[in-house]
């Protein structure tokens, strides 16, 4: 009933929107796997944490936006979120980041720019960004948004 109402409401072009299940729990990740994604890196790219820079330059494109658009300023990301990005000729590539935060806890976006897709960039990026909630003691909540995303947290440890 509820999705009918939503769905035939005019503004914004409401569509629905498939998920994939991620099993939302504490998780222990194992580190060696991470970090063996992480030394994946590709040539040419460089593995950064976000600054104000990479900040700047997720809020400046369409495909990066999600990264950082909750948050009401650079500052307020570096803040209260964070993020992992991979960085080629010093721009935003790819990235995985706090797309929300709340007491313990966080969202995860990631993307990666057309032209910088299958590489396995997004999973470096996640990987690093997975390790930092461990170390932080933080649940980094994943919802799958497609089969690719799925498969991603499925070898990353999550269920």
């Amino acid at each position: 009933m509820w999705e009918q109402v939503l769905l035939g409401a005019k503004e914004n072009n409401p569509k629905p929107v498939e998920q994939y299940g991620i099993v939302q729990k504490d998780y222990v990740f194992d580190e060696a796997l991470l970090k063996s994604y992480m030394d994946k890196l590709p040539k040419g790219y460089e593995l950064k944490q976000f600054d104000e820079d990479l900040y700047q330059q997720a809020m400046e494109e369409e495909w990066s936006r999600e990264f950082c658009e909750t948050f009401a300023s650079a500052e307020d990301f570096l803040t209260r979120g964070f993020g992992y990005a991979a960085v080629h000729e010093g721009k935003l590539a790819a990235g995985t980041s706090t797309m929300t935060v709340y007491n313990g806890g966080t969202e995860i976006q990631v993307a990666t720019h057309p032209q910088h897709r299958r590489k396995g960039l997004a999973m470096v990026c996640a990987a690093a960004f997975v390790l930092e909630c461990q170390k932080r003691g933080i649940r980094g909540c994943w919802d799958a948004a497609n089969e690719i995303s799925k498969k991603m947290a499925l070898a990353l440890g999550y269920e």
